[in-house]
């Protein structure tokens, strides 16, 4: 509060005391004013403690939990983990892809063998009718026994067929389980690296959080030494206003009573001055009523 404030605070003071002023000098009337002139200057006392709005603020942070942590981490790495395997199954699908075109090849040779045989024992066999019939021999046990050669020939150029279709696709079958091997494989090795991945950003998300507890924790004591300096300063204010705006009460409760004995006679005055709560009420003031009182002759 400036000189300036207090100057005219006390006046305004003044003007609302005079104006109550009316000419009853009971000691009943005078220990209100009194009481009124305390009531009136005290309601301007400053504040005892800063406004806190105008102070500075404590900043409060909640460290992340483990699970929270963990959680935070397992996101951080989720785009790479899921990228990852998604790697090591595009390979195992691409490697499926091939061995299934391969089959569809064995398949397809196979097929195209077959027909082929066929078309070749059904050919020798007609072959070898027109020859016998051309020999006139078409009924002898000569064109039976050609035809069973014929047809035996043909059955073993199938049986030989199947057993290099199924040889084949055996080993294709053995190439998809080496791949489902090496896809899981490469998942289990994944895994051991994401853990370790995993482990290396929880240790570093809880280093820096513990880090951030620590900057919180020196910044709260550098607003507290802040705070506790502008305390004092307050105090010191308050104790300077309050002790100001005492000295005009006490002017004002002197005036008023010295202005009011001024009407009475001295008699009348020391009755006023000797009561406990006058003299309680004027506190270190009281001397100079009294001197005042004492100086009277009548």
């Amino acid at each position: 509060m400036s000189t300036e404030i207090k100057e005219e605070q006390t006046v305004e003071l003044n003007d609302d005391i005079n104006k109550s002023n009316v000419n009853d000098y009971s000691l009943d009337s005078i220990k209100k004013h009194l009481n009124s002139i305390d009531a009136e200057y005290e309601a301007t006392y400053p504040s005892a403690t800063p406004d806190e709005s105008t102070m500075p603020q404590y900043q409060t942070v909640q460290r992340p939990t483990y699970e929270q942590i963990e959680e935070e981490a397992r996101n951080s790495l989720g785009v790479y983990e899921a990228s990852s395997k998604q790697e090591i199954q595009n390979d195992y699908n691409e490697e499926l892809s091939q061995i299934a075109q391969e089959e569809e090849e064995v398949i397809s040779s196979a097929e195209s063998s077959r027909a082929e045989a066929e078309a070749e024992y059904k050919n020798n066999i007609e072959t070898n009718r027109s020859n016998m019939i051309s020999q006139g021999v078409e009924r002898s046990s000569i064109v039976s026994n050609t035809e069973q050669s014929i047809e035996s020939d043909y059955n073993r150029e199938l049986v030989d067929l199947i057993e290099k279709t199924q040889l084949s696709l055996s080993e294709l079958e053995l190439k998809k389980s080496i791949a489902q091997n090496e896809m899981n494989t490469a998942l289990d090795k994944f895994d051991i690296a994401y853990a370790a991945k995993l482990e290396k950003k929880i240790e570093d998300l809880s280093s820096k959080y513990d880090q951030q507890m620590l900057d919180l924790e020196k910044y709260n004591l550098e607003i507290a030494e802040l705070r506790n300096k502008r305390n004092e300063e307050w105090k010191k204010w308050v104790n300077s206003q309050t002790s100001a705006i005492n000295a005009e009460k006490s002017r004002a409760k002197v005036e008023y009573l010295i202005d009011s004995i001024k009407k009475m006679t001295k008699e009348e005055a020391v009755n006023i001055i000797y009561d406990p709560e006058i003299v309680a009420s004027l506190g270190e003031h009281y001397q100079i009523v009294l001197d005042y009182v004492n100086r009277r002759k009548q």
